[in-house]
């Protein structure tokens, strides 16, 4: 073998062993704090990843591990790198827990790096871990401890005295309030109702029903009925009879139970019995009989009304 060719072998063998030294110096481990916890603990899971000249770590990916219904991610540090003969040294802690008991896997994890213009993964082992609930020994309960009576203060009373007061002031006002509808309403009960003369309530009753002028429109019957109803309510009212709801012969016969004058007895019949015609027989008196009805009327309540005297102090001695 002569000098150029054992040159060539040289240089590829250098350079294989080159490349092959540049793929290898990308690695990556995992490792859990410990493989036994309670439900609810927290344990760290420690990524390392080694990275020579040339290469780039980048952030890992755990799609899969934040995937999983029985781990939860708490917290996901990052890259804490450490320069090494070899290169750097990259760790990063991920926070983790669980809250059901059992046993699990945590999947191989990605690590991406660059490296010569390529985009390439290195992945972690697969790692077991198990989960239990707390140690059948702390599920004892604790003996009874004795109470331990605090002393008495004077600030212990202050709910109870509240309390009372607060009591006490709802008592008084539910007492005023009661006592005051009391006495409105033994006022109320002491004002005298004050009750006008039959004669003034027929008399204004007239003129009204005068005013309308119902026969001059036609009304015949309106016009007498409404004239009858006063008088009658008149008589109800002077004499306190029923005078409303009784026929003509039962208030002529209460009214003469009374001592009433005969003259005007007949001639309340006549108008009476006339009005009644005219109502349910729609008899059709002459014009001027309309007028003269109400004249009668108005007549009568004057002639009968009821004369209130007012007593003065000479007529009272």
């Amino acid at each position: 073998m002569n000098y150029f060719q054992f040159r060539y072998i040289l240089m590829l063998v250098a350079s294989c062993l080159c490349s092959y030294s540049g793929m290898a110096q990308v690695t990556a481990s995992a490792a859990l704090e410990r493989n036994n916890l309670l439900i609810g603990d927290q344990v760290i899971l420690k990524l390392k990843a080694s990275q020579a000249a040339g290469s780039v770590v980048k952030d890992p990916n755990l799609s899969d591990l934040e995937e999983m219904e029985e781990i939860e991610v708490l917290n996901v540090s990052d890259w804490d790198s450490l320069q090494t003969d070899s290169g750097l040294l990259l760790e990063k802690n991920i926070t983790i827990t669980s809250f059901d008991s059992g046993y699990y896997y945590i999947p191989q994890i990605a690590i991406p790096y660059e490296q010569g213009g390529q985009l390439r993964e290195i992945y972690t082992p697969q790692l077991a871990f198990a989960v239990s609930t707390l140690p059948p020994d702390t599920l004892e309960l604790a003996p009874i401890k004795e109470l331990i009576e605090e002393p008495f203060r004077l600030e212990d009373l202050i709910p109870l005295v509240g309390s009372i007061l607060i009591l006490g002031l709802l008592a008084l006002l539910a007492y005023y309030f009661w006592k005051r509808r009391k006495l409105e309403e033994a006022i109320v009960e002491e004002v005298p109702e004050i009750k006008r003369p039959a004669h003034e309530i027929a008399l204004e009753r007239l003129q009204a029903l005068k005013q309308k002028e119902l026969w001059q429109k036609g009304k015949l019957k309106a016009y007498h009925s409404e004239l009858t109803y006063i008088v009658r309510e008149y008589l109800e009212n002077r004499y306190e009879i029923q005078a409303l709801e009784s026929t003509t012969d039962e208030i002529l016969r209460d009214l003469a139970d009374l001592g009433f004058d005969p003259s005007w007895r007949d001639k309340l019949r006549e108008m009476l019995q006339a009005a009644d015609l005219v109502k349910f027989a729609k008899a059709e008196p002459p014009v001027e009989f309309h007028d003269s009805m109400w004249q009668y009327a108005d007549d009568f309540v004057q002639a009968t009304k009821k004369e209130e005297v007012e007593m003065t102090e000479e007529g009272e001695n």
